[in-house]
């Protein structure tokens, strides 16, 4: 082999040695990329989790809200039972008035026939 021969042999191996050491420079990269992939997609399934949990909150304070209407609801109606009694004993109490002024009538008219 000569000296010409063992130079290119070795510039052939140096190319070669740099040319495995990009690849493998390049196969690093590449499955750090594929780390980062998978983080943006951990991240964005996160982020879809969060928007969920969002939504349930507002669902449940909707819920709550719900549940007050109902109470409000069941309080408007205990208020017009209310007032339908009140209404029924002013109704009693203005005829039983009615009946004492007409009683109190027809004493003063049995005392009038007494005194003729």
């Amino acid at each position: 082999m000569t000296r010409r021969a063992a130079v290119r042999l070795g510039d052939a191996a140096a190319f070669l040695v740099r040319r495995l050491t990009a690849l493998r420079a390049g196969a690093r990269f590449l499955v750090a990329l594929r780390a980062g992939a998978r983080f943006l997609a951990a991240l964005r399934a996160g982020a879809r989790f969060l928007v969920a949990l969002r939504a349930g909150a507002r669902f449940l304070a909707a819920l709550r809200a719900g549940a007050r209407f109902l109470v409000a609801l069941r309080a408007g109606a205990r208020l017009v039972a209310f007032l339908a009694v009140a209404r029924f004993l002013v109704v009693r109490l203005a005829a039983l008035r009615a009946g004492a002024r007409f009683l109190a009538a027809l004493r003063a008219g049995a005392r009038f026939l007494v005194a003729l």
